[in-house]
């Protein structure tokens, strides 16, 4: 009973938008199960990022294209669906459901690696504008394109 209370307190708008980013997960993780990530990028409108560019966190405010209101139901409706999420590691599958929501505004999969006591780690996230909107994990290094004829 108390979810159906939750449900009825969360706003239409939100719960449209929460079905969507629901719909644009199982896409993800079903495409991320079955085909190599450069596809699955491709297919979600989201181009992988692997040039020699520093990705900033964001100091200030982020630019207002990111922050009007639907835009903020759409960060919203996608931290509460990923947060219940039943997979592991979920950086990627966050990144890519997030780079589809933002796919008018050519957002970037950055993929990075970082060393830890007990090898290396793995962590993915979304730029746009060369904006980085990844929260934290600032110790990834961006994974670049090898340059070739060298």
């Amino acid at each position: 009973m108390a979810v159906v209370r939750t449900l009825r307190a969360i706003p239409w708008r939100v719960r449209m938008e929460i079905v969507r980013v629901v719909a644009i997960a199982l896409v993800v993780e079903l495409a991320l199960r079955r085909l190599p990530l450069p596809r699955v990028a491709r297919l979600l409108g989201v181009r992988i990022a692997a040039d020699r560019a520093e990705s900033p966190l964001p100091d200030g405010p982020l630019p207002d294209v990111l922050t009007d209101a639907r835009r903020r139901r759409e960060f919203d409706a996608a931290a509460r669906v990923m947060r219940h999420w039943p997979a592991r590691r979920m950086c990627l599958r966050r990144s890519l459901v997030l780079g589809r929501l933002l796919r008018d505004l050519d957002p970037a999969l950055r993929l990075g690696v970082a060393r830890s006591d007990d090898g290396l780690l793995a962590h993915a996230w979304i730029e746009v504008a060369g904006v980085r909107l990844d929260s934290g994990e600032v110790r990834f290094v961006s994974l670049v394109q090898p340059d070739v004829g060298r």
